[in-house]
């Protein structure tokens, strides 16, 4: 490529010695090769695809609504949020489940519903904060005695395989409690109806001890 004295040469233009270096250097300050005018044009060129490329994408944007798009994030984060909640709680329930199953297995109960109450009970207390740091067997033990500490009567049957009694006679037993007839009055109509169901022989008793 030429420079610029060796074409004006080629036109006959001669630079007096004393100016070429002046003549040089204007040149230089104002104007540029051919290479670098397309050095310079081809960033111009990409600069510009470039735009129209970012300019393309927002075009995309352009009808979204901003406020509604944040909200379906937020519910779908809540949403998520609360799915991993709830499989967690269903994990730790069947957790219980398990080991109440597998605690209640040795126990012999005087029938089916007092099993199924006794079983609820202990999951609604497994489940609850206050039952962190205690065992199944002390928790067990607060749902079949009284406050003093005796077993209630009626839950477990002996390991004789008898019933342990539900009542004593109106108050004059040793331990002076409620007859089976005041217990059976004080449950509610459903609890004797269920009773009744499970436990024909013991209803039937119950109602009589007066």
């Amino acid at each position: 490529m030429l420079n610029i004295e060796q074409i004006l040469t080629e036109f006959n233009v001669e630079i007096p010695d004393g100016k070429k270096e002046e003549f040089v250097k204007k040149v230089l300050e104002n104007y540029k090769t051919v290479a670098e005018y397309q050095k310079v044009t081809k960033k111009r060129d990409e600069l510009k695809e470039s735009l129209d490329n970012v300019q393309g994408e927002l075009e995309k944007f352009k009808d979204v609504d901003v406020d509604n798009l944040k909200s379906q994030i937020s519910t779908l984060t809540t949403q998520l949020a609360d799915e991993k909640n709830a499989r967690e709680k269903d994990a730790e329930k069947a957790r219980i489940e398990k080991n109440v199953s597998e605690f209640l297995a040795e126990k012999k109960f005087v029938n089916q519903f007092t099993e199924k109450t006794i079983r609820e009970s202990l999951i609604t207390e497994l489940d609850k904060d206050t039952a962190k740091g205690r065992s199944i067997e002390d928790i067990f033990t607060d749902l079949i005695t009284d406050e003093e500490g005796h077993e209630i009567e009626n839950i477990l049957v002996n390991s004789n395989g008898k019933k342990k009694p539900f009542f004593t006679n109106g108050g004059s037993g040793n331990n002076g409690g409620k007859s089976g007839h005041q217990k059976l009055s004080e449950m509610t109509l459903d609890a004797r109806m269920a009773l009744k169901k499970k436990d024909p022989e013991l209803y039937a008793a119950m109602k009589q001890d007066k």
